[in-house]
């Protein structure tokens, strides 16, 4: 301790009965050396003056200047690294906690992106028809004081092809896939603080204008912030939808403990080949997210194969809008 200069009484003994050892001198030593060392450096006056204003000790910055000289940027890093929104100062308007329903849609979306092996498939799908049935429905539903939508005849379709193809209709819980036997869909709606997602069931069994009536009823309830646990529970699989924007593609995130989720862009109008033939159809895209650890690409891709197929067929959505 003499000859290295080391003062024995700051040096705590960790020898029997507090007797100072060997190797506590040579903690002495090398924690002397490192506070030497950052006192020695090369530090910006402006680095050292943030550094004081932020309590951030410059011993544990890193130097990137020449020679290790601790700059402006450094201090700014370690700031960030122990508080993100600081760093920023006075250029945050606003700072908005995650509170309530915002918070439990970041949770359950976190949940989503680290607990699944999600992939997305696309396809475009020919709505020429299903805005034809929708307009004549204008006439046919005005006795029912309803409106036809689009939505009506995707939630539909949807639900006749998850009752074809039953592994989208499921739930995965401690890696095992559980098929559901009743086809209950959750249709994504917009309020002020996120999204809500009411549920309706049974949707292979319903017709047209029950589907119809059900998605008005819970709209209605939505806007009234009058949706019970019922109307949000028991859904299998899950519908989202832009197509009230100049959104064509988007990327729906599954929600957990389902396997899929539909996401449905807008309805727009371009030139296609029609029998070689260039004329103009109203089309949309169709994306479903799936969870692959449940799922492979080709059941989903059949699921999609069927409800395009039912979607683009006047056939299919003359019959099921005749259903009573």
């Amino acid at each position: 301790a003499k000859d290295n200069d080391i003062d024995l009484d700051n040096v705590t003994g960790t020898g029997p009965r507090g007797r100072i050892t060997e190797d506590d001198i040579r903690a002495a030593m090398a924690a002397r050396d490192t506070q030497s060392s950052a006192e020695n450096r090369q530090i910006v006056p402006k680095a050292r003056q943030l550094a004081r204003q932020h309590n951030i000790d410059l011993a544990d910055v890193i130097g990137t200047g020449p020679g290790g000289r601790v700059l402006v940027a450094d201090v700014e890093n370690a700031l960030s690294a122990s508080d993100p929104a600081s760093a920023y100062g006075d250029a945050v308007a606003e700072s908005t906690p995650l509170t309530g329903l915002r918070k439990i849609i970041s949770d359950r979306m976190s949940l989503s992106v680290r607990s699944m092996a999600q992939v997305t498939l696309t396809t475009e799908i020919d709505a020429t028809e299903l805005v034809k049935l929708r307009e004549t429905l204008v006439s046919k539903w005005r006795s029912d004081r309803l409106r036809p939508m689009d939505q009506d005849m995707i939630v539909a379709a949807t639900g006749d092809a998850l009752k074809q193809h039953p592994r989208l209709n499921a739930y995965l819980q401690d890696d095992t896939v559980m098929l559901l036997k009743n086809v209950n869909i959750g249709v994504a709606m917009a309020v002020p603080d996120g999204l809500v997602v009411p549920v309706v069931d049974c949707v292979d069994q319903a017709s047209l204008l029950g589907i119809a009536k059900r998605l008005r009823e819970l709209a209605g309830k939505t806007r009234d912030n009058s949706l019970t646990i019922e109307d949000m529970t028991g859904a299998g699989f899950t519908i989202t939808s832009l197509s009230n924007y100049d959104i064509d593609v988007f990327t729906p995130l599954v929600d957990p403990p389902q396997v899929a989720i539909l996401g449905i862009g807008r309805i727009s109008q371009k030139p296609v080949a029609v029998d070689g033939e260039i004329v103009v159809r109203s089309t949309m895209h169709a994306s479903v997210t799936f969870d692959h650890r449940a799922l492979d690409g080709v059941p989903v891709a059949e699921f999609m194969r069927t409800l395009k197929s039912s979607l683009e067929s006047a056939e299919w959505l003359a019959a099921r809008a005749l259903e009573a």
